[in-house]
């Protein structure tokens, strides 16, 4: 049942994108391009999970294009936005590719995503920008259309998680440009001279919202076991509480804790249900073999052990809880142990199959799909929440936590 490694293990660069470097790697010789092609191409086929999400792709014809681009691109940013292409083409958050000695590991200048209809900064990692404020222009481009130009090369399950990825992927983004925010002041970002900060290191936190009552657990990841471990350790302190917050928000995943959720779990629960390519050669060979000749398992029913925490359990999940978090989350929204309360989390999970080339470049490709336990579709939908409380633009320039706010309103409540 347990996913080790999932998805931070495998992409944990993709959330550090970067300054250009001086001077820039050279593009890969013809030998590597030659070499990355062809285990690109033989590794979707071989172990790609997704195809019913890209009912209409052509992917030999993709791959013949990609092919033409890659092989005749100029530098390594070519080659790399010609890649990044094709695997965007696929429509799945696991399957990616990544080119860390371009890229480095410096920060954007700051996180953005869509707020009440408008693009708007959530977190600043250097001077000038401020949470709350929309984001008009990138240059001379509306930065909506900004956006629709660079989509074709990121990655992603759907929509929504594409645009929560759009600062964090440095290829779409020019060594210089200017944003224009609200009110018509502009922003020059120059990526070879950005000082951006760095949030601190995140570590899981606890304490009591009401002393001996209400009791609150933050796990920023999944990434490295010591995250679940303090987690444990917070659990064991606050067990006698009344209710428990939980909060996972912006975890983007890891390994799926597995102890956390037994320690938290008093009741029966159901696994996801997954799916894999049986990529059977003699099928291939009598033409009976296509994309969607899917195995399948799970779903079935776990029964709890001795779980630490008894009492009343709340969730707070996002958009940007995903990968091994949403391991966690979908449990306890199943089985109504819990009670989650913010916005629909990323909709994206699963084992990935993973190729480092040497050169800085590597391959993440998506060999598991993931359903509901009762079959209904996960991947790029999400756990919806049980209470929605999507993000306001008023909570992002106050810099107030309405999602915290209501979830100690419902732990007061009687159940």
């Amino acid at each position: 049942m347990k996913r080790i490694g999932n998805i931070v293990a495998a992409l944990a660069l993709l959330s550090l994108p970067a300054a250009a470097q001086t001077p820039a790697p050279p593009a890969p010789s013809p030998e590597e391009r030659a070499f990355i092609a062809a285990k690109i191409y033989s590794s979707v086929n071989t172990y790609f999970a997704h195809w019913q999400a890209v009912p209409h792709l052509d992917f030999d014809a993709e791959f013949k294009r990609y092919v033409a681009r890659a092989l005749g691109a100029d530098t390594r940013l070519d080659f790399d936005l010609a890649t990044a292409e094709l695997f965007a083409s696929l429509g799945n958050g696991h399957t990616q590719f990544v080119d860390r000695n371009l890229y480095g590991d410096a920060l954007p200048p700051l996180a953005a995503r869509v707020v009440e209809g408008k693009w708007v900064v959530t977190r600043s990692f250097a001077e000038g920008f401020r949470p709350g404020e929309e984001i008009l222009m990138v240059d001379d481009q509306p930065i909506e259309e900004f956006f629709r130009q660079s989509r074709k090369y990121i990655a992603a399950s759907d929509e929504r998680a594409a645009r929560r990825a759009f600062f964090f992927r440095p290829y779409v983004w020019p060594d210089r440009y200017t944003l224009t925010l609200g009110g018509g002041r502009k922003v020059v970002v120059e990526r070879a001279k950005l000082k951006a900060t760095p949030p601190p290191t995140p570590e899981t936190e606890g304490r009591w919202l009401k002393e001996g009552e209400l009791a609150y657990v933050k796990v920023p990841s999944f990434g490295e076991s010591r995250f679940e471990q303090k987690a444990l350790e917070l659990v064991r302190r606050f067990r006698e509480a009344k209710a428990l917050v939980v909060d996972v928000r912006g975890n983007g995943g890891g390994s799926t804790p597995q102890q956390l959720t037994k320690a938290l779990m008093g009741r029966p629960y159901r696994w996801w249900a997954e799916a894999t390519p049986q990529t059977l050669a003699v099928l291939r060979y009598r033409r009976e073999y296509h994309t969607n000749t899917m195995m399948t398992w799970g779903g079935e029913t776990i029964e709890p052990g001795e779980p630490v925490f008894r009492g009343r359990l709340i969730i707070l999940a996002d958009g940007g809880c995903g990968s091994a978090c949403e391991d966690f989350v979908m449990p306890f929204k199943d089985n109504g142990r819990a009670t989650v309360i913010g916005e629909r989390t990323a909709g994206s999970t699963g084992q990935p199959y993973l190729h480092d080339f040497g050169n800085g470049m590597l391959i993440v490709v998506g060999s598991i799909r993931t359903f509901f336990p009762d079959g209904a579709p996960f991947e790029g939908v999400g756990i919806a929440p049980d209470i929605e409380l999507p993000a306001s633009l008023k909570d992002l320039r106050e810099g107030t936590d309405a999602v915290l706010r209501r979830a100690v309103e419902e732990a007061a409540k009687a159940r």
